[in-house]
């Protein structure tokens, strides 16, 4: 979600990998809540990076999905900063599946902003998202985010197969455009290996996924041209 730049992932991609079943998680689905749909039973994951190599700058996410009825609920926690500084958001989302072609999802938080002896300020954050199915490989989709400001992304996904993922996501915000295309390739069941380019600034990410029975192990680096690495990694628990 562009909530803000921060709260955003550099060493992994939530966005293009919501368009296929290749890379998902809890973490993808409650940041795109039209996958939520796909959830049909309980998964959880937890994710953190090192910020350009900043000790002192922690990064991580937690999320969890479960059935509530018709629908599937999910809950997500992001946060980055340090005791003196930091920003946090918290969502609740819910997503719906129209048919075998069409989800819908919407989501709902609080993303907060607190400076040692300056005080806090938050506001609420939502989202709506769609999703179509092209065809049984092919799926695209449309998010519309409001977080103190209003922005919107658009993304496709072409599974090829079982084990190939291509994707993009183009996000509208603050009369700009940004773009992340994606690729997944599973190498053998338990391993698939990811790699991402992202635009302005264009810096390219590379993951491996590991995965054994209802565990999946995901680590990853981001290289910025100007700022250096940023390490990562997630676990992801779930079918």
């Amino acid at each position: 979600m562009p909530v803000m730049a921060q709260l955003k992932p550099l060493a992994t991609d939530w966005q293009a990998t919501s368009y296929g079943t290749l890379m998902n998680s809890a973490l993808v689905s409650t940041s795109n809540p039209s996958r939520l749909a796909d959830n049909k039973a309980f998964s959880a994951a937890a994710y953190t990076e090192r910020r350009y190599g900043l000790a002192s700058l922690p990064w991580y996410a937690a999320a969890v999905t479960f059935p509530a009825g018709l629908t599937v609920a999910g809950f997500q926690l992001l946060h980055f900063g340090n005791n003196y500084w930091n920003e946090r958001l918290y969502t609740g989302a819910l997503g719906l599946s129209m048919g075998r072609k069409v989800a819908i999802g919407a989501s709902f938080g609080m993303h907060s902003q607190n400076v040692w002896q300056y005080g806090s300020r938050s506001n609420v954050t939502a989202s709506l998202a769609f999703q179509y199915r092209l065809k049984s490989n092919w799926m695209a989709g449309i998010q519309f985010f409001q977080d103190g400001q209003r922005s919107c992304s658009a993304g496709s996904g072409w599974q090829v197969s079982e084990g190939f993922l291509l994707a993009a996501v183009a996000t509208y915000a603050e009369n700009s455009i940004t773009g992340i295309v994606t690729t997944i390739w599973q190498l053998v069941p338990a391993v698939a290996l990811q790699l991402s380019v992202h635009t302005t600034p264009a810096f390219p990410q590379i993951g491996v996924m590991l995965r054994k029975a209802w565990l999946r192990i995901d680590a990853g680096a981001a290289y910025h041209p100007q700022l250096g690495i940023t390490p990562s990694i997630g676990f992801v628990w779930g079918k």
